[in-house]
């Protein structure tokens, strides 16, 4: 009780202090008059030791917790590689190959290279030769054939008509 009583007297020096002892019945600019406070009661009497003055000092009011922010994933553009065709009018280097069905133009003759371009069924593509790589169709030489195309990169033989070409 004796703490509550100088911790009341202290906030209202405190007030008085920042000029904060308007009425709201006073017009601006006048002071209310100053308070009587009751004096402070003796501690009462007790065999027990007194309790340390706690150091420890008031807790702050509970501030509004903001919204909690929730990233929003952004979708990166994935590049699509362009389909190939031969131009017309063009001299073929090697011989001229119609692709039979969907394939990929890849770097290296393998499944797991980066893709070059989607070469359409249809499309035409200037073999120079032949490597064995990644047997994709079958284990025999023809299934592990890849062809080198002049613009550079391999497609398989399979998915191509067939080609005379030498192996490189």
């Amino acid at each position: 009780m004796f703490r509550e009583s100088s911790a009341l007297a202290a906030v209202a020096v405190l007030i008085a202090a920042a000029g904060c002892n308007q009425s709201p019945d006073q017009p601006a600019g006048q002071a209310a008059p100053p308070t009587q406070t009751a004096p402070a009661a003796p501690p009462p009497a007790s065999t027990a030791p007194a309790a340390p003055p706690s150091s420890a000092a008031p807790a702050p009011p509970a501030q509004p917790v903001p919204p909690q922010v929730v990233p929003v994933p952004v979708p990166v553009p994935v590049p699509h590689p362009v389909p190939y065709a031969v131009p017309e009018g063009y001299a073929p280097l090697g011989q001229l190959a119609t692709v039979t069905q969907e394939a990929n133009l890849r770097a290296e003759p393998n499944t797991t290279s980066t893709v070059l371009a989607e070469l359409p069924a249809g499309s035409t593509v200037d073999v120079l030769c032949w490597v064995t790589g990644e047997p994709t169709f079958g284990t025999d030489k023809y299934g592990s054939m890849w062809l080198s195309v002049s613009t550079g990169g391999f497609v398989h033989s399979h998915l191509t008509s067939p080609v005379d070409v030498a192996a490189c």
